[in-house]
């Protein structure tokens, strides 16, 4: 009979409320929801009961919005939470959309959720069997979160090289309580330009909705167009005359080994004790040599008079007659069985090694300390503000998306956990032993 009475209690519930729910949505606070979503919304309702023997009650659900998008809060006593919590839900007369889960289902739900990363029943909504919509439902003994309004952070690809050219701009939304990572594309510039520094940057968003870098700047680079520079070299004797004429040659940027001509040279000349037989040359990108002119200085070679010895008369040697060596019958050579090359292990792809440092830093920024050299939202750890310092175990070069990241291994309140390197400042070791031993307790082992 009890059972009987809660189900003719809930369809008695939904449909009383049924013709409330717009209503209601029209003179909820602003939720960062458009009139249109709150349009296609179902109604949502909570069932629940505070005691063994107590009569079943309902609480319909508040529309709202989360990090990822449409959502639903409702506040019960504690005392519910010691009993089954099941929801049902009710479409919008706007829409002829269905449901799962199904009326009925019990929720998941804790008294001690404060924010939209607690526990949340997902609910997913279907147009002719197709999937439309997902909501989730947060239950707790807590109000509903104020309402952050996500930030629009502008993003700028600019040349590096003059800073006033804007290749490209977007706006990223970035949302409080939310991993934001915003990561520069490089499709959006035109060809040529390659990124300098990191390709992605992390926003927070506070209570207020402001965001924290409130813009990102990324900076390209177009390498210039190599120019030819021009070398001219001299051949001189030891008295600064020339031996041949000044041979120019145009070279490319890069760095030369430069050695004297020697077609050129006439006979009966060596490189002087004073000349240096190989010149290094640089040409810069901007066609600048250095040096510009390179001079080998040349010897005249002293010519000896030969002198003739003596002519003694030949002595013949006697005839030994030929001594016929003994023939040896051929040896067969043994056919050696052919070697089997020994198969290679493939190479193993290294682990990441800690590059020790062993001194403080300072973030110089808001920075997202992660438990893992990973961005997935699951690794964060804590968001820390600018000025925050801490200890450096060490840097790891970490491969990431066919390029690398470097990564600093760091303790944080007793943590061990992970951060950009780009992220802090590290200190240098006077001012970082300056630091340690000004805190209560230094570091072990400093």
């Amino acid at each position: 009979m009890k059972y009987r009475a809660f189900a003719a209690l809930r369809r008695f519930a939904a449909m009383t409320v049924s013709l409330l729910v717009l209503l209601m949505q029209l003179t909820l606070p602003a939720l960062a929801l458009t009139a249109d979503e709150l349009a296609t919304m179902p109604m949502v309702t909570v069932y629940y009961q505070t005691s063994a023997e107590g009569a079943p009650a309902s609480m319909m659900a508040t529309p709202t919005s989360d990090a990822m998008g449409k959502a639903y809060w409702a506040v019960l006593p504690a005392e519910a939470f010691g009993f089954p919590i099941t929801l049902s839900v009710l479409a919008n007369p706007n829409t002829s959309y269905t449901f799962t889960p199904p009326d009925g289902t019990a929720v998941t739900a804790d008294p001690g959720t404060v924010d939209y990363n607690g526990a949340s029943t997902a609910i997913t909504a279907y147009q002719d069997g197709v999937a439309i919509e997902e909501y989730r439902l947060y239950v707790s003994t807590v109000e509903m979160p104020a309402e952050v309004p996500p930030a629009n952070v502008p993003v700028f690809y600019v040349d590096a090289d003059n800073p006033g050219n804007v290749l490209y701009s977007e706006n990223f939304t970035a949302y409080y309580n939310a991993d934001n990572v915003v990561y520069a594309d490089a499709s959006r510039v035109p060809e040529g330009y390659t990124l300098e520094g990191d390709d992605g940057a992390f926003i927070t968003v506070d209570e207020n909705g402001a965001a924290s870098p409130s813009s990102v700047t990324f900076y390209f680079r177009k390498p210039q167009t190599p120019v030819q520079g021009t070398l001219t070299i001299y051949y001189t004797d030891q008295g600064g005359n020339e031996l041949a004429g000044a041979q120019s040659r145009t070279l490319d940027p890069g760095v030369y080994t430069v050695e004297p001509d020697w077609g050129v040279v006439p006979d009966g000349y060596v490189l002087s004790s004073g000349s240096a037989a190989q010149v290094q040359v640089t040409v810069r990108d901007d066609g600048t040599v250095d040096p510009e002119a390179i001079t080998f200085e040349f010897a005249e070679t002293p010519v000896e008079t030969p002198t003739e010895a003596p002519t003694e008369p030949p002595v013949e040697e006697p005839t030994e007659p030929p001594v016929e060596e003994p023939t040896e019958p051929p040896v067969e050579q043994p056919t050696e069985a052919p070697t089997e090359a020994p198969t290679e292990a493939p190479t193993e792809v290294p682990a990441p090694v800690l590059n020790p440092v062993n001194r403080y830093a300072v973030t110089n920024i808001t920075a997202n300390f992660r438990t893992e050299t990973s961005t997935s939202s699951k690794k964060a750890f804590a968001d820390v503000n600018s000025g925050t310092y801490l200890w450096v175990y060490g840097t790891l070069d970490v491969p990431e998306d066919g390029g690398v990241r470097t990564w600093a291994s760091i303790r944080y309140e007793g943590t061990d956990c992970y951060v950009w390197l780009s992220l802090i400042d590290i200190l240098s070791q006077e001012d970082s032993d300056a630091y340690n031993y000004a805190q209560p307790t230094a570091v072990p082992g400093t």
